[in-house]
């Protein structure tokens, strides 16, 4: 979905709006979206910065852990 979005939009809004998706999706652990929202642009910036799905999938496993 990202790199969909970053595609048409570019790093940023495209981030933001997965992030926001993120944040929605997982609304029913956490009622609060701006903190979901924060982790969604940090797997976001995992992802952009590695090139690699698997630093955010990592990351996703460890917040989950918390």
């Amino acid at each position: 979905m990202f790199q969909t979005w970053f595609n048409v939009f570019t790093a940023w809004p495209g981030m933001l709006c997965a992030s926001i998706v993120f944040a929605a999706i997982h609304s029913s652990a956490c009622p609060a979206p701006l903190p979901l929202v924060l982790v969604g642009i940090m797997l976001g910036l995992a992802y952009q910065r590695t090139r690699n799905l698997l630093a955010p999938i990592i990351a996703h496993a460890i917040f989950n852990g918390v």
